[in-house]
C-alpha cells in the first residue's frame, strides 16, 4: 500500500454529512486532505476519471439520476484502475454483497463506519486489487500465448470436456465454439470415437481423417496427460499432416504400381518365357531315348529335374500375378488356401461371411491379397504354427479381414520390422485401409485390416 501522504483516495457520495464524516475519518488516520477528493454525482466523477485514477474509490449506489446496482454498473463501465469500495447501508446490503460478485473489492456498513475498520478496508482491498490485477495480467498472458500457438491445441478435463481451445483447433475441427464441448462430439466427423478415445487415455498418436465435399483433411492427433493439483488434464496437439500424409500415399501407389507391373512382367516371362523353354527341353529329351539304357537313365533323371523346375516356374509364375485375381479377391484367397492344403503340418481355415464382391478397385484388391499372401507366407517360414485362419467379411461399403496363426508370435515393441512387414503396412496405407498387428511371445499373431469407402 501505497504512503499515506501520497494515497490518492476518492469518496462519491452526495450526503454531504456523510462525506464530511468519512473525511475527518481519513484525516484522522493520517492522509492528506490535498489527497482526498469528494464527488457528489457522477457527473462529476466521470470527468474525473476521463483525466486521473485513484488509488481506491469509495462509491455510494444511490446518488442523484442513479440507484443501485445501476449506479456500480456505470462505474465499471469507465473502467477505472483502482479498487471499488461500495458505501452502503444496512437495508442495501444484499445490493452491496452483488457488487461484489461483480467486482467491487469490498462494502462498507455508514452506520459502522469507524477510522480503524476505513484502514483496515484500504489496505485490504488495496493489496486484494493488486493481487487480482496481475493474475488478470498473468491470464492475458496466458491466453495470448495459448491463442498464438501455430498448432491446434485443446485442453480436456478427465471427463474429456473441452476446457480450453484456441482458434487453430476451432479451425481444424471448422466448429466457431468448442468449450464445454465433449471432445468426442467435436471430432464425431473424423470417424472411429472409440478408438480416438484409446489413443487420448494411452497418450498415443492417431491420424484422423475428414472427408469434406471437396476435399480429404488429414489431422494428427498427440495427447499428453497432466496432474494438476489432484485433477488431470489432457492436452491435445492438432496438426495438419493432409499434405504429408497424400504425398506418401501417392508415392506409396506409384512405387507398388511399378513394382506390380515389374512383377507381372517377370511373371510372363516365366511363364511364357522359361516356361516354354523348359518344355521344349523336356521334348527334345524325350526324342534323346533309346540310345542305350545308360543313357535313359540319364535323360529320365533330366526330364524329372525338368519336369521339378517347369512346376516350380509355374508357381513362381503365380504368385508373382496370380490369374484368379482377375475374378476377384475372394476368389483368390480361396485358390491361395486350397494350393496350401498340401502342407500338411499346417491347417488352412478361410471363413468368408456377407457378400462375395469386394468394395476395393482392381489396384486396391491386388494390395489386400498381397498383404494376405504376405502374412501367410511369413506365418510358414517363422512361425511354427500349426493352424493359420482368415476371416473375411465384405459388405456393400466396408471389407473386414483378420488374420490369425496360432505360432510363437513375438514383442513387436523389440521386433524390427523386416521388408515384408513394412510393404504391407504400407499397401494398407496406400490403400488407405486400417492396419492393426497384434503379436506376443506364445500368443500368436494377428492381423486386423478394416477399410471404409468413403462417398
Amino acid at each position: 500500500m501505497k504512503e499515506k501522504d501520497l494515497m490518492q483516495i476518492w469518496v462519491v457520495d452526495d450526503n454531504k454529512a456523510d462525506l464530511i464524516l468519512f473525511e475527518e475519518n481519513l484525516l484522522e488516520l493520517g492522509y492528506r486532505s490535498r489527497n482526498i477528493s469528494c464527488f457528489e454525482d457522477l457527473t462529476q466523477l466521470d470527468e474525473a476519471l476521463s483525466k486521473a485514477n485513484p488509488d481506491i474509490l469509495f462509491l455510494d449506489l444511490f446518488l442523484p439520476g442513479s440507484m443501485g446496482i445501476e449506479t456500480f454498473e456505470h462505474v465499471m463501465r469507465l473502467n477505472p484502475k483502482c479498487p471499488i469500495v461500495v458505501l452502503s447501508g444496512v437495508r442495501d446490503m444484499d445490493t452491496a454483497l452483488r457488487t461484489v460478485q461483480m467486482g467491487a473489492q469490498d462494502f462498507l456498513i455508514k452506520d459502522e463506519m469507524t477510522s480503524e475498520g476505513i484502514f483496515r478496508m484500504i489496505g485490504y482491498s488495496t493489496e486484494r486489487y493488486r493481487n487480482i490485477s496481475a493474475l488478470r495480467e498473468s491470464e492475458e498472458k496466458y491466453r495470448a500465448l495459448f491463442q498464438s500457438i501455430p498448432i491446434g491445441t485443446i485442453v480436456l478435463d478427465e471427463n474429456l470436456v473441452i476446457i480450453e481451445a484456441n482458434e487453430e483447433a476451432q479451425n481444424y475441427l471448422k466448429r466457431n465454439y468448442l468449450i464445454g464441448m465433449p471432445y468426442l462430439t467435436a471430432i464425431a466427423d473424423f470417424g472411429k470415437t472409440e478408438q480416438v478415445k484409446e489413443a487420448l487415455i494411452n497418450c498415443s498418436t492417431r491420424m484422423l481423417k475428414q472427408n469434406h465435399s471437396d476435399e480429404i483433411v488429414y489431422i494428427e492427433q498427440s495427447t499428453s496427460r497432466l496432474l494438476i493439483g489432484d485433477e488431470f488434464r489432457f492436452i491435445v496437439s492438432l496438426i495438419d499432416r493432409t499434405e504429408k500424409v497424400l504425398r506418401d500415399i501417392k508415392k506409396n501407389e506409384i512405387v507398388h504400381n511399378t513394382l506390380d507391373k515389374e512383377r507381372l512382367r517377370i511373371s510372363r516371362e516365366l511363364h511364357d518365357g522359361i516356361g516354354q523353354y523348359l518344355v521344349a527341353v523336356q521334348l527334345q529329351l524325350e526324342l534323346l531315348k533309346g540310345i542305350n539304357d545308360e543313357t535313359d537313365d540319364s535323360i529320365e533323371k533330366i526330364q524329372e529335374l525338368t519336369k521339378t523346375t517347369i512346376s516350380l516356374a509355374r508357381s513362381m509364375s503365380y504368385s508373382l500375378s496370380p490369374p484368379d485375381l482377375d475374378k476377384g479377391l475372394l476368389t483368390a484367397v480361396e485358390t491361395l488356401f486350397i494350393q496350401l492344403q498340401n502342407l500338411k503340418s499346417i491347417t488352412f481355415d478361410l471363413n468368408c461371411k456377407g457378400g462375395k464382391t469386394s468394395p476395393f478397385n482392381k489396384i486396391d484388391e491386388y494390395s489386400v491379397f498381397r498383404i494376405v499372401q504376405e502374412f501367410v507366407n511369413n506365418s510358414i517360414k517363422y512361425s511354427k504354427c500349426d493352424l493359420i485362419s482368415c476371416t473375411i467379411e465384405f459388405g456393400e461399403d466396408f471389407a473386414r479381414i483378420e488374420l490369425y496363426d496360432n505360432g510363437e508370435g513375438f514383442d513387436l515393441n523389440n521386433a524390427s520390422l523386416g521388408l515384408g512387414l513394412r510393404t504391407m503396412k504400407e499397401r494398407a496405407q496406400a490403400s488407405e485401409i486400417e492396419y492393426n498387428l497384434f503379436s506376443a511371445p506364445g500368443e500368436g499373431t494377428k492381423l486386423k485390416l478394416e477399410y471404409i469407402r468413403n462417398y
